[in-house]
């Protein structure tokens, strides 16, 4: 029994080491990605989500990426939005047995989006495993990039930040909780929570609390300022930290 024992606990060591390395390759990725692709994050982190939930057990897949030229790399993203698009509802198959022909190459196998259409709801469940492990360690290199001056430029509309650090008054939040985190996706990657307090029938709430993966990720969206006044899609919105008070203490 012993014997057993210390197999299993090797087998899963193996498992974890597995798994973290993966998601190392996959953070090397994403810097590669969003360096020369200008993709939104949020994009980034899915396709690398997609690729390390179905061809983890193909190894080299991320590796053969990362080997690629700048100018070669950006076809495989091509092929990774339109499986992405091909899982959103209401989407129909492909009549062409080899869209994702850069895909099936890299994989030696024979595939195409009709696959993943087939197989939704269990590339779904793949994905979000790998997701929440993902964008919390990209997020801190988004915020690294960017406090140390890299480059970082990528796709997103309807963004203007105003560093302020006076209150503002105002009568309510117009956005709901989609709309917020959507935002906080695409401009930073990493967004755990959106909460928004009880507030009484007819009203709007004056606040809302927005929880990131890592600390850092926070500092990224306030950097120096205390408070930023966010315009979105010509909404403004106020963000300050929030410093948690234990009462008891």
């Amino acid at each position: 029994m012993a014997s057993s024992s210390s197999s299993s606990s090797n087998k899963n060591n193996n498992n974890n080491n597995n798994n973290m390395d993966s998601l190392n390759d996959g953070r090397s990725l994403f810097k590669r990605l969003i360096i020369n692709t200008a993709r939104a994050p949020y994009r980034v982190v899915k396709m690398i989500s997609l690729w390390l939930s179905n061809f983890a057990p193909q190894s080299s897949f991320i590796h053969q990426i990362l080997s690629m030229s700048d100018p070669e790399i950006d076809s495989v993203p091509v092929e990774a939005e339109l499986i992405l698009d091909s899982l959103l509802p209401g989407r129909s198959s492909s009549n062409d047995d080899n869209d994702v022909p850069i895909t099936t190459g890299l994989l030696n196998m024979s595939m195409n989006t009709q696959y993943f259409i087939i197989n939704r709801d269990s590339v779904f469940e793949g994905m979000s495993d790998i997701l929440s492990s993902l964008r919390s360690m990209v997020s801190e290199d988004l915020a690294t990039w960017m406090n140390g001056g890299l480059n970082v430029s990528y796709r997103v509309g309807g963004l203007q930040i105003k560093a302020n650090n006076e209150a503002g008054s105002s009568d309510g939040i117009s956005f709901t909780k989609e709309e917020l985190r959507e935002f906080f996706i695409r401009r930073y990657a990493a967004i755990e929570w959106v909460i928004f307090p009880n507030t009484p029938p007819n009203s709007s709430p004056k606040l809302a609390r927005i929880v990131f993966f890592t600390p850092m990720a926070l500092d990224m969206v306030l950097g120096n300022s205390n408070l930023l006044e966010l315009e979105i899609e010509g909404k403004c919105l106020w963000a300050r930290r929030f410093r948690w008070v234990d009462m008891r203490a």
